[in-house]
């Protein structure tokens, strides 16, 4: 397998071992992580043969996610995910994005009600990090939107037997999803998080009581790090450097 790389060498675009563009299958092969040796199922080869299971991808992410919401005081999960999503250990597509943003919502949520603990921020990274990379396109099902419904499920005491919860649960990985779903274009976690959160913040007002500070929508600097880049037909775009970001883009 050649040499293991230390975490800190691990690239955060394409394929974590040697940054070769990964290709993405539409039937699942077993890989063994070339990090932890674990056998998993996965959509995505890279054309040298490293594979790097779920676990691995996310740990260094999922790590810093944690101590950075627990110790947060911040009330704006807006500001906070921009925060995360350029911090050096969050990758630029990647699991980790599936608690990013649970995480910040349940942890904004606390600091602004004082009604959940920290358990609730680490019990709310714990599920969704258990949703794979690349759900979005292999089961129909953008887990940062799923991870809004883990936030909810977990700040309402939700269980399969508790109506209302388990309602306003599902309500909202449903409008969550379909705001993805409207935006178009091939994945990318940075815009998926940021419409996840934005759907969020809105249901937590009307459903929950809760009022979050907004931001105003950030211009994207994410662009030359992800080749499938929408470009102008992301919200997120930098609409009036838009010619000159195309060209650079080329």
């Amino acid at each position: 397998m050649g040499v293991i790389l230390m975490h800190k060498d691990r690239h955060k675009e394409n394929c974590m071992v040697c940054g070769s563009d990964l290709n993405h299958l539409s039937q699942a092969i077993t890989g063994s992580c070339i990090y932890c040796g674990a056998q998993e199922q996965s959509y995505f080869v890279c054309p040298e043969g490293h594979f790097v299971c779920n676990h691995c991808h996310a740990d260094d992410a999922l790590l810093t996610i944690t101590k950075y919401c627990l110790s947060s005081t911040a009330t704006d999960p807006g500001q906070m995910l921009e925060e995360l999503l350029a911090d050096p250990d969050v990758a630029m597509h990647g699991p980790e994005h599936h608690a990013l943003v649970p995480a910040v919502l349940v942890t904004a949520y606390r600091n602004v009600t004082g009604k959940v603990t920290d358990e609730a921020i680490i019990e709310a990274i714990r599920r969704a990090s258990k949703i794979p990379g690349g759900y979005c396109g292999t089961y129909g099902a953008c887990g940062a939107g799923i991870g809004a419904g883990v936030a909810v499920a977990v700040v309402t005491g939700s269980t399969p037997l508790t109506p209302e919860p388990r309602a306003l649960s599902n309500l909202i990985t449903a409008q969550t999803l379909q705001k993805i779903a409207e935006q178009g274009g091939a994945r990318c976690c940075k815009a998926s998080s940021r419409l996840a959160l934005q759907a969020a913040q809105e249901f937590f007002a009307k459903h929950l009581d809760c009022i979050f500070p907004t931001s105003a929508p950030p211009s994207c600097s994410y662009m030359r790090r992800n080749k499938q880049c929408n470009l102008n037909q992301c919200g997120y775009f930098p609409i009036p450097s838009s010619h000159s970001a195309k060209k650079s883009l080329r």
